[in-house]
């Protein structure tokens, strides 16, 4: 849903799946490697519950080119009281990129001078456009204007809500989230984080029979070659 990356790298690890990276591709998409070097897709696939939470899809990297693209709020002046609703506001932005989500405010209706929207779009410069939508058999012009406060061709999907770089949108509200969803993600990472614990400890009391005995300890590694693989994760949640 277009959070950022860094709150999304800090869920993973949190979760015990520490030695995945993220590397930003520009909007919702990512790449996603294995730090020690092994192939990424039987981890995702091996916790499939778990990153269905945050990723939408995600397929292996091939050469295929990915038309880039980049986080941006933007402000949607003029809007009808009674189309005010997030499916009309993917009618008015959908020809300067994808919807990604609208902010709470404008999704409580708690102002209705202008909402507030996140999309993902291939525009570098400033988005300044008008839609034409027809409500109730008559036009209306809704103007777009792209926030200020950032550099040209800047993507806000790499930054933080609550971070320095955010702080011209921080009156606005941290974006319309569903709530549902973060309680899912948190109790998973914390079932993960459990699990993991209780993996460490058995081992760890394994290892010290093991030494008492006089006997080496299966560490269960192994030697051997793996295809140095990565997975592509796009769309996140």
């Amino acid at each position: 849903d277009g959070e950022a990356i860094p709150v999304i790298q800090t869920r993973i690890s949190d979760a015990g799946f520490g030695n995945l990276v993220l590397i930003p591709m520009g909007a919702d998409k990512v790449f996603v490697r294995s730090s020690e070097g092994v192939d990424a897709l039987p981890i995702v696939k091996g916790a499939k519950e778990f990153f269905s939470l945050i990723f939408s899809n995600w397929v292996r990297w091939g050469e295929d080119v990915t038309p880039y693209r980049r986080g941006a709020w933007v402000r949607l002046y003029g809007v009808p009281l009674h189309a005010w609703n997030v499916d009309f506001f993917k009618l008015c932005v959908f020809e300067c990129g994808s919807f990604l989500r609208a902010d709470s405010c404008s999704a409580d209706r708690d102002r209705l001078d202008f909402a507030r929207v996140l999309i993902a779009t291939p525009d570098l410069e400033i988005i300044k456009r008008v839609a034409t939508v027809l409500v109730d058999g008559t036009l209306v012009e809704v103007k777009i204007m792209e926030e200020w406060g950032y550099a040209m061709g800047e993507d806000i999907c790499l930054f933080e809500e609550e971070s320095g770089s955010e702080a011209p949108q921080s009156d606005f509200g941290e974006g319309y989230v569903d709530p549902e969803v973060h309680r899912n993600v948190d109790v998973m990472v914390e079932r993960f984080a459990e699990g993991l614990e209780k993996r460490v400890g058995k081992e760890y009391q394994d290892q010290s029979v093991a030494e008492k005995a006089g006997k080496p300890y299966d560490n269960q590694s192994f030697e051997g070659e793996t295809e140095k693989e990565a997975v592509r994760i796009v769309d996140t949640i």
